[in-house]
């Protein structure tokens, strides 16, 4: 869950960086193509030169200095967009309509659709739980569920939804979770399963223990097979607990491997 979190958390920032760099990069061309229009008047030199003519000429020198600042946010921006293309997470950004203005490599995959930019959403995705939480998103400035897509294979998918720039862009990301979602089902099939087996054990030996406190302490042969099973049956109990503590220390990246000899007919036959 700690990486699910740490990869949700640092897509969405990348993100912020991303779009950051993008509006200011307008910005600054608005803002270029007006001092580009005004440097072009400066040509004067020596004497022609007056206090207007000095100011374009201030205004050329920030002119150039801008496209400077532009080249290097324009590097930046590449750099982002990169790095949200590696992400194996889907990056999808909404804008007015649910039209989408930006979809990382994953999500053109995933959508099966290279050209979806320009795109509504409902236009290049059918899942009904998707779609149903984008519009619950309408009203929130943030949003975080789980949904499953069943085709071509089943597969589940935890999605935040974030609203920025005042809500006029949805921010969406969709985390493949599969992997855990198989694991978390192994884990309760296993702790099922080994409950049942913990019984067995446990019912032998109160039975046979039960039988010799009622009397079998004086059949000594049958007292002494009595004792064998309940040994052996609290031995296939304490190795069922480890197993269960194992488990424990696999969830926390614990676990080591202990290696040794074991004779596997002995295995087969249990």
């Amino acid at each position: 869950m700690f990486w699910i979190i740490f990869s949700l958390v640092s897509s969405t920032v990348v993100f912020f960086l991303s779009l950051s760099i993008l509006f200011l990069r307008r910005k600054l061309l608005d803002n270029a193509w007006f001092l580009s229009e005004v440097a072009g008047l400066v040509g004067l030199r020596g004497k022609e030169k007056t206090k207007p003519i000095v100011i374009l000429e201030a205004l050329k020198d920030m002119k150039e200095n801008l496209e400077n600042r532009l080249k290097n946010m324009v590097l930046s921006e590449r750099k982002c967009f990169d790095i949200l293309n590696c992400l194996d997470d889907i990056v999808v950004i909404l804008g007015e309509n649910k039209k989408i203005i930006f979809a990382n490599d994953v999500a053109k995959r995933f959508f099966g659709e290279e050209r979806i930019v320009g795109k509504r959403i409902s236009e290049v995705c059918e899942s009904y739980e998707l779609l149903n939480l984008l519009e619950k998103s309408s009203d929130k400035d943030e949003l975080k569920g789980e949904i499953a897509f069943y085709y071509p294979s089943k597969k589940f998918y935890m999605v935040t939804l974030k609203r920025i720039s005042n809500g006029s862009i949805l921010l969406v990301i969709m985390k493949n979770i599969t992997r855990e979602k198989m694991l978390d089902k192994m884990k309760k099939e296993f702790i099922t399963n080994i409950s049942h087996e913990l019984k067995t054990p446990l019912t032998s030996i109160h039975g046979y223990a039960e039988t010799l406190l009622d009397g079998g302490l004086e059949d000594v042969e049958n007292a002494r097979k009595f004792l064998s099973t309940i040994l052996e049956e609290s031995s296939r109990l304490s190795r069922l607990i480890n197993n269960l503590l194992d488990l424990e220390e696999m969830e926390h990246g614990e676990v080591g491997m202990d290696m040794e000899e074991i004779d596997l007919s002995r295995v087969i036959d249990r």
